[in-house]
């Protein structure tokens, strides 16, 4: 419980899960044809990045 609650290493966690989802989402996308796509990746909790 301890470790959950500890903000670094919910942080690393977060960074690693969006890390992981970019890498597979992007990969199909190079690979169809589009190698310009941009994959972001936010949690729910967190304000979406201007476009």
């Amino acid at each position: 419980m301890q470790q959950a609650a500890n903000p670094v290493l919910l942080n690393l966690a977060r960074a690693a899960a969006k890390d992981a989802v970019r890498q597979n989402l992007s990969a199909p996308l190079q690979v169809s044809g589009h190698p310009q796509a941009t994959v972001v990746v936010r949690f729910a909790d967190e304000i979406a990045p201007p476009q």
